[in-house]
């Protein structure tokens, strides 16, 4: 602001330089009650500064006049610390409230002239870091636009730098790491350090690319590692510190960074919105880098604090920094309209844009096409900004226009949409049907494009037609002579022929429909032969089929479902229709209503009467097996069944009228098997309980199975399919019987282990034991063999075999016992009454009459009595030679014919089942000699 005073009476002119604090900061500030006011008397305000360069002539008098308006300046009520005011150019020696640190330097006084200096961040020497922080808090209330020109030069590109905001209440700022860090992030290797104090955002203009690092640096920054991303704009998160989560990447955008000299600096606007839709966006020489970034998920601070820095490693540059004011903003609306929608292509279109606000906005307004940038315009005193361009294509375009914002206004913007369409030539791209009889009358519908006020022709005969619209038009065929004929579709931008694009065909025939027959439920496969069927639709008595076109002389077709008779085959074709009367005929299907027998064995064999209806022509199949049938009638059908494995089957019937089955209608029975005996070995009076196993001994429900041993039948009770307990028959001792299981429809399987009937011999012994018995049987192994009942007295036994037990009686006194045979794999078998200890024989006397004499001729042949008990079955020697003798019933006198012998005095020995008893005997020669000495 510059006032000029012109005083009379001024001899010359003195130029006074005063700053002072503006009014309406007061106003700002009472209306945001966070900001903090001081009183200064100074000629120099530290806050926000505007100068006036008063000009007058060199009187006293204007000197006092100077003086009352500077007094009456000191005594304004100064903000503390209110975004809309901040105005450091840098182009001066001091930069007050402003801390330098590291390489940071202003340059004004030194480098440059006073008043023409730039805030140097880095020179362009190598590992230097260097940064600028302002340390007086202010409000972000109505969001702030920080607006700054830099430039980069005189190195090799790095590393960049950045602008960054911290939280205003922090009360001693920090700056970050140097490197990729740009000062504002904690760095986690070469060189490691930590990030600002209460770093709220921090936009680093990245040269190198190590601060845009998206990939193994998401938190913090560091490293060359994959990711790097030279020349971006970026936006990293909040962080404090070495904050290990702290510093987030959030995006960034690929432009070039390096100015290349002072002269080429450029200017950068940044514009961050309140909460709650905390946003950023960017903005270089006008042109949006980031638009409305959302930052909402981050708590913004009440109020920042902000700073520069920049670091420079093995790459430099000169980083500068210059003109910088942070303002509130106030919002701003924009609109934009075009001349004209829809336009032609080629035409230029122009769109204006008005940017509204408490005032008349200033600055510049971006144009897109959707996300292409078209150019931009200048607001003029009316805040309105055009921009006109030929360049769009034909078609819709959503036009963005984008208010760019100044130091009062946020960014701001609108959209129209845009439509450009052209005048072409009308285009066909299809005629749908593109055939149709001779005779014509055939609806088609032409689409293309530019079809408005079109005339149609078909072989250059004109059709009645209707424009439906720019894209379609509705004919109706003329008559015309067969073949592929040209159709050309006139509007007033040109023609559109397609060549052949309609072919008028003739009338089809049928010749022949083979098989002409087939089931009600159709699928049946028919070939259709005749001429002209190319394009040919059938229907069988009304009903599409599904079908193939062979060649313009065969259709091969698929029958649908249809009630049965005789129907009419249609043919169809772009050409006409043709039709077959009474072409083909529909079978009714078969249906079966009772298989008798429904069940037989698994060897098949079994004669089965099927009934049913519509049966003429059928074949059957048991569970997918064809069987030998004979069709008695269309309602019955008598099979012989096949061989098959068990179960219950389906029984099909398939005639040309479809098939009939019958679910599960046929019952395989198997053949029971008998797997095991439990045990196996029992007693020849029978009784014995055994435990079967095996298979199929119910039948699957056809009748439970009966079993013989030995062919006798046995009482038993099937327990399950696979188990039954029986009471075995009598049978014969020592004999090895076959255990059979027959079930009334799966037949007889028999056993592969017999059962047997345990025998012993002999079965009657001596009192005294000792005797050697065998028994036969099974599954003697380790066998323990009890006289007189279980764990009684213990036979000695060994077992020659599994089969054959070798026993030596125990003694026991005269009479029956039980025998008990104790198994290890069939248990225990109880011999009742088995064995027999017979009472031993004796002998009173031997001789001829009343036992005397008891002596006889060495010749032998005389009858001698023996008297004595328990004579039965005894075998009778006289001195070791055999006599025949006769005992009587009751064993107490055997009448024995004496052999010869030598004479002398014998042994007469009779030994039974019980023993021995033994009596003298004398053979004499006077007997002999001298036969009437002794009553001979």
């Amino acid at each position: 602001m510059i006032a000029t005073l012109a005083l009379a009476g001024s001899a010359r002119e003195e130029t006074f330089r005063v700053l002072f604090s503006t009014p309406f900061q007061k106003e700002a500030a009472e209306a945001k009650k966070s900001l903090v006011f001081q009183s200064e008397i100074s000629f120099v305000s530290t806050k926000i500064q505007k100068e006036i360069v008063m000009k007058t002539r060199s009187t006293f008098f204007s000197l006092l006049v100077m003086l009352a308006l500077l007094v009456s300046l000191v005594f304004q009520v100064t903000p503390a610390y209110a975004a809309s005011g901040i105005d450091e150019d840098f182009r001066n020696a001091t930069a007050p409230n402003w801390t330098l640190q590291g390489t940071a330097a202003l340059t004004a006084g030194g480098v440059d002239p006073a008043g023409d200096g730039w805030l140097r961040l880095t020179s362009n020497a190598g590992d230097q870091a260097g940064s600028a922080i302002y340390n007086n808090a202010f409000s972000n209330g109505v969001g702030i636009q920080v607006s700054f020109m830099y430039a980069t030069y005189g190195g090799n590109g790095a590393d960049g730098f950045t602008f960054y905001l911290i939280d205003g209440a922090t009360g001693s700022p920090t700056v970050g790491a140097a490197g990729g860090a740009l000062g504002y992030s904690w760095n986690h290797d070469n060189p490691i350090g930590p990030g600002v104090t209460n770093g709220y955002v921090g936009i680093g203009f990245d040269e190198f690319g190590n601060f845009t690092n998206s990939t193994a640096n998401n938190y913090g920054t560091g490293g060359f590692a994959a990711g790097i991303n030279a020349n971006r704009i970026g936006i990293r998160g909040p962080g404090n510190l070495n904050d290990a989560g702290g510093f987030p990447y959030l995006t960034s955008v690929a432009t070039t960074i390096a100015t290349g000299s002072r002269a080429a600096a450029k200017h950068v606007v940044i514009t961050i919105t309140p909460a709650p839709t905390q946003k950023i966006s960017v903005t270089v020489d006008d042109v949006a880098k980031i638009t409305d970034y959302d930052i909402s998920a981050y708590t913004m601070p009440s109020t920042f604090k902000m700073g520069f820095s920049a670091s420079t490693g093995g790459s430099t540059n000169y980083h500068e920094i210059r003109d910088l004011t942070v303002t509130g903003l106030t919002p701003s609306t924009t609109a934009v309209v075009t001349s004209g929608t829809p336009s032609v292509l080629g035409n230029s279109v122009t769109f204006t844009a008005t940017v509204s606000g408490a005032t008349t906005p200033t600055g510049s307004v971006a144009f897109y096409d959707g996300t292409t940038y078209l150019g931009t315009g200048v607001l003029d005193g009316a805040g309105v900004a055009t921009y006109a361009t030929s360049a769009l294509t034909a078609g819709t375009h959503t036009i963005t226009a984008k208010y760019l914002g100044d130091s009062n206004y946020a960014i701001s913007q609108g959209t129209v949409d845009q439509t450009v369409i052209v005048v072409p030539p009308p285009t066909i791209t299809s005629i749908v049907p593109n055939s149709g009889p001779v005779a014509g009358g055939t609806t088609v519908v032409i689409t293309g494009t530019n079809l408005t006020d079109g005339t149609v022709t078909f072989g250059g005969t004109a059709a009645t037609c209707t424009v439906d619209s720019a894209t379609q038009i509705t004919c109706t065929t003329p008559a015309h002579t067969p073949g592929a004929v040209d159709v050309v579709v006139t509007t007033p931008g040109g023609t559109a022929t397609s060549t052949g694009g309609f072919t008028y065909v003739p009338l089809p025939t049928i010749t022949s429909i083979v098989p002409n027959s087939g089931p009600a439920a159709g699928g049946t496969t028919v070939v259709i032969t005749g001429t002209d069927l190319t394009g040919g639709t059938v229907t069988f008595g009304g009903t599409s089929a599904s079908c193939t076109v062979d060649s313009p002389t065969q259709i091969t077709c698929t029958t649908p479902p249809h009630a049965s008779g005789l129907v009419d085959v249609a043919v169809t074709t772009p050409g006409g229709t043709a039709t077959s009367v009474g072409g083909f005929t529909y079978i009714p299907p078969p249906t079966i209503t009772s298989i008798v027998p429904n069940s037989g064995p698994v060897a098949g064999g079994t004669t089965v009467v099927i009934t049913g209806t519509n049966l003429t022509g059928g074949t059957v199949t048991f569970g997918g097996t064809a069987a030998t049938c004979t069709v008695n009638s269309a309602t019955q059908i008598t099979c012989t069944t096949p061989a098959h494995t068990p179960g219950a089957v389906d029984v099909v019937v398939t005639t040309p009228g479809g098939t009939a089955t019958s679910t599960g209608g046929f019952t395989y029975v198997p053949l029971p098997t008998v797997t095991g005996l439990s045990p196996r070995l029992g007693v020849v009076a029978g009784g014995t309980s055994v435990t079967i196993t095996g298979t199929g001994f119910t039948g699957l429900g056809t009748g439970d199975a009966t079993f013989t041993f030995g062919g006798v039948a046995a009482t038993c009770t099937v327990n399950s399919d696979t188990s039954a307990t029986c009471a075995t028959p009598a049978g014969v001792a020592g004999g090895a019987v076959d255990v059979a299981a027959t079930t009334p429809v799966g037949g007889t399987g028999t056993t592969t282990s017999p059962f047997y009937y345990v025998a012993l011999n002999p079965v009657i012994g001596p009192t005294a034991g000792g005797q050697t018995v065998t028994i036969t049987g099974v599954g003697f192994t380790g066998a323990t063999v009890y006289f007189n009942g279980l764990y009684s007295a213990r036979a000695a036994c060994a077992a020659t075999t599994d089969f054959l037990l070798t026993c030596i009686t125990p003694a026991r006194p005269v009479g029956p016992t039980d025998v008990v045979i104790a198994t290890l794999a069939d248990g225990n078998v109880f011999l009742l009454d088995g064995y027999t200890y017979a009472p031993a024989p004796s002998i009173d006397c031997c001789g001829k009459d009343g036992c005397s004499p008891n002596t006889g001729s060495p010749l032998g042949g005389e009858t001698v009595l023996i008297n004595g008990e328990n004579l039965t079955g005894g075998t009778f020697t006289f001195g070791g030679v055999p006599a025949v003798c006769t005992v009587n019933p009751e064993g107490t006198q055997a009448s024995c014919i004496t052999p010869a012998h030598a004479p002398g005095a014998v042994d007469v020995v009779v030994t039974t089942v019980g023993g021995t008893a033994t009596v003298g005997f004398t053979y004499s020669l006077y007997m002999y000699y001298f036969p009437l000495a002794f009553g001979r």
